[in-house]
């Protein structure tokens, strides 16, 4: 600095030690509210020539001589001044503490360190990295009480040489990305030089003249500013270049890694930490163990974030699959086996519980519970849980535990201090999706057991509107406990006589023959004839009227598996069941001595068996309806010519007198001459 900037500073400190004998020098911008001129509007503190922006929680405001600042989190942001600020000092009303203000901030950093003054005031030291001319300081206040203040001083810092210290925007911190770093003056003419490499800039340093490219970690800019003969103070901001951690999230067994666009991703399964001759992460991948997974990312810049370590269970989550909708209740905890789907319910009002997540916890659904069995469950809304069942460690011993899968993730108790049941797509690092389950006279005692203290799965039947699921205290009891049923097989028989055909309905239950050997068809009345229609899934709704068709059949009674539902059978359907009334125009399917299997006209004037299947016609002028050629897929092989009885037709409806090798219809059934 040249000698006559060095006199200005030898005269500027006598004048100092000269004024000692006060507590401080004179302000260089003091703010005084004790007057009128003073007003708020819509977070805005102004006398007509100077704003603050803020906001208090509705205790912003002027009131009688003083500024008033409400509750914790209230500040206001001072204006920008041309000059460093060495301190800022606040005073508060005679007897009210200003001590309750929290601190000076630049952004979210605090930049001041607070000495006590006189009786009602603060002063608030700016730290040295921050006197800064054109820098936006924040005050914040930190208690939940008013905060009334009658004056702020502004008190510039000394030794500036005349000259503003230039300015960084963005100022100096850790960002995500590379940054386009601006260096101003608010002293007019000045020239700004700087340097990237931390040394002290001079009038020989690099000239600033657009913004600089900070593209590497822990870059620090310095610059200085000259006018003439004078120079500012020089200023100085390191930049962190760390990208966003990444987040690694599961579902099932596949895993993803994600984070900032432009960013390459490297990852370890082997608990290691990871760096970019790592494995590089193309895509979602598949894992078969548990175990550590550790990912990074790296910008265009070589910058690497912080490494996301992330546990990794696997489940080999293999439901059984029985989509019987039929559901026992479970009184032996040994019986819960890993692939089993499983209701909740509290049996007292018939409530399970429901697909429907209310914010925190679960719905409630209806159920019709009949001597321990849920049927035809689960509806819609009836949430079915998978179980995941494996042996983990838990305080050192192992520990049978489970795992309720929902189709979307897993349930979890989701809160310490209130009773929440949440969904996540994969159980956490707390093992907050991780539960025992004990069962006593019936009632399932489901613990989860992870961090949280409200962790017992329970029923609460005056939730917010209607009933809800959700986690509670181990020592509440208020609260019903809950028991749990188990989907089963479950089977209804069906018998066919030598005849080999046989009309059916289940009242009840959806069926499945798609693995019995039986075939099931719809009928449909032509003139002369019927048509068989063929169910090809072998899935048949309840209440649906059918023609059995089994080869080989021999009356013994065939087990049908049931199953929770089946899609309505499409097209027309001209069997019906009987209500056990007599019916006009009916036929049912018999098969009398010497005669062929098919529908046969019924008596008008006699009654038809409740539950009886009978096949609506158009009129009743036929004693017979036989079925169409070829219905059936049944083939019948015959090894010789001579064993073929009956008409034969071959596949184009033709009559064949003498048959040679080869597949024909005989009696409506597919035969194959060898």
């Amino acid at each position: 600095m040249r000698k006559q900037h060095l006199l200005k500073t030898m005269l500027l400190l006598c004048a100092l030690i000269v004024g000692s004998s006060s507590a401080w020098a004179e302000a260089d911008v003091t703010y005084d509210f004790t007057g009128s001129d003073w007003s708020v509007s819509n977070g805005t503190l102004t006398n007509g020539t100077v704003s603050f922006t803020g906001e208090g929680e509705a205790n912003f405001k002027m009131n009688g001589g003083y500024f008033m600042m409400g509750k914790s989190g209230a500040y206001i942001n001072f204006p920008k001044y041309n000059s460093p600020v060495e301190k800022i000092v606040v005073t508060g009303r005679s007897g009210a503490s200003t001590g309750v203000i929290q601190n000076i901030f630049v952004g979210e950093t605090a930049v001041s360190t607070a000495t006590t003054g006189a009786t009602g005031s603060n002063t608030y030291n700016i730290a040295s990295g921050y006197q800064t001319a054109g820098t936006a300081y924040t005050l914040k206040v930190t208690s939940n009480h008013n905060t009334q203040i009658t004056k702020i001083e502004i008190f510039y810092a000394s030794g500036s040489g005349g000259v503003a210290t230039p300015i960084f925007d963005p100022v100096g911190g850790s960002y995500t990305s590379a940054q386009n770093v601006e260096i101003s003056c608010v002293t007019a003419g000045a020239s700004i030089y700087y340097t990237t490499d931390g040394t002290t800039p001079t009038n020989e340093s690099t000239p600033y003249t657009s913004a600089i490219s900070v593209t590497t970690s822990g870059t620090t800019l310095k610059a200085i500013a000259y006018k003439g003969e004078d120079n500012s103070s020089v200023a100085s901001a390191t930049y962190t270049i760390k990208p966003t951690t990444p987040t690694i999230t599961a579902a099932g067994a596949t895993v993803t890694i994600t984070g900032d666009e432009g960013c390459t991703f490297y990852y370890t399964t082997n608990g290691s930490d990871p760096n970019n001759e790592s494995t590089e992460y193309s895509g979602p991948f598949d894992l078969t163990t548990s175990c550590t997974i550790k990912a990074i990312a790296y910008d265009a810049y070589n910058n690497a974030s912080d490494v996301k370590s992330y546990t990794f269970k696997y489940f080999p989550l293999n439901p059984k699959n029985i989509n019987s909708g039929y559901f026992e209740k479970v009184t032996d905890a040994d019986d819960l086996e890993n692939g089993d789907a499983i209701l909740i319910v509290y049996e007292t009002d018939e409530m399970a519980m429901s697909t429907n997540q209310k914010s925190s916890n679960r719905g409630e659904a209806s159920v019709t519970i009949s001597d321990d069995k849920v049927i035809y469950a689960p509806s819609e809304d009836v949430q079915k849980l998978v179980l995941v069942n494996q042996t983990e460690e838990i305080s050192g011993v192992n520990t049978n535990v489970f795992y309720f899968y929902t189709g979307a993730g897993y349930l979890y108790a989701s809160s310490g201090s209130s009773n929440q049941l949440k969904t996540e797509e994969t159980p956490d690092n707390n093992n907050n999706a991780r539960a025992t389950i004990s069962i006593s006279d019936g009632n399932a005692k489901i613990l989860f057991t992870g961090k949280n203290a409200r962790n017992w799965l329970k029923y609460n039947p005056n939730g917010t509107n209607d009933g809800l699921f959700a986690c509670y205290a181990d020592n509440d009891t208020q609260q019903k406990i809950v028991q749990i049923y188990k989907e089963v097989a479950h089977n209804e028989s069906a018998t066919i006589t030598s005849a080999e055909y046989a009309t059916y309905c289940n009242a009840t239950y959806a069926l499945d023959f798609s693995g019995t050997g039986i075939t099931a068809y719809t009928a449909t009345e032509g003139e002369t004839s019927v048509k068989l229609n063929e169910i090809t899934s072998g899935k048949v709704p309840a209440e649906t009227p059918v023609v059995l068709y089994k080869e080989g059949a021999d009356g013994t009674a065939i087990n049908v598996p049931v199953i929770a539902s089946a899609d309505a059978i499409e097209g027309t359907n001209d069997l019906h069941v009987s209500e056990g009334a007599a019916y006009s125009n009916s036929y049912v399917l018999a098969k009398p001595e010497g005669k062929k299997v098919g529908f046969y006209l019924w008596d008008s004037n006699v009654v038809l068996n409740a539950g009886k299947v009978y096949l609506k016609a158009g009129d009743s002028s036929r004693s017979f309806l036989g079925f169409e050629e070829g219905n059936t897929t049944s083939i019948d092989v015959r090894s010789k010519m001579e064993d073929v009885r009956g008409e034969v037709y071959n596949l184009n409806g033709q009559r064949v007198a003498q048959p040679t090798k080869g597949l024909y219809i005989v009696n409506g059934k597919k035969v194959v001459v060898k």
